[in-house]
């Protein structure tokens, strides 16, 4: 199904570019490693689109490193010069959270579905 409606796109809609980039040899966690990460995301997007913001989805863990390094130095990697994401596991893991949350109480739990 999903070829069929891929045929009747128009010519007129451009791609998305996406990347993957590689796993580092470093740890992930630490400040200098998340700063490589922007700066080469960053690099790599105005090679493919000059002019775009760059954007990088990260799980929670690094999303708050990405911030605190946006917080730190944002006449470099400030918010309106690099948008970081959080993923969307993570968003959604969070929801999940909050629906408990307001469940939690309530006596839907007790619920008998005969």
């Amino acid at each position: 199904m999903g070829a069929y409606h891929a045929s009747k796109v128009s010519s007129t809609v451009c791609p998305a570019i996406n990347a993957l980039l590689p796993l580092f040899h470093e740890k992930s966690t630490s400040v200098s490693m998340i700063r490589h990460g922007i700066d080469l995301a960053s690099k790599i997007t105005q090679y493919l689109n000059p002019g775009q913001v760059p954007v990088m989805c990260v799980d929670q863990p690094l999303f708050a490193l990405v911030k605190s390094v946006q917080w730190e130095l944002p006449g470099i990697y400030g918010e309106s010069d690099f948008v970081s994401m959080l993923g969307p596991f993570n968003i959604e893991q969070s929801f999940l959270r909050v629906i408990g949350n307001l469940m939690e109480g309530s006596g839907w739990a007790g619920v008998d579905a005969k």
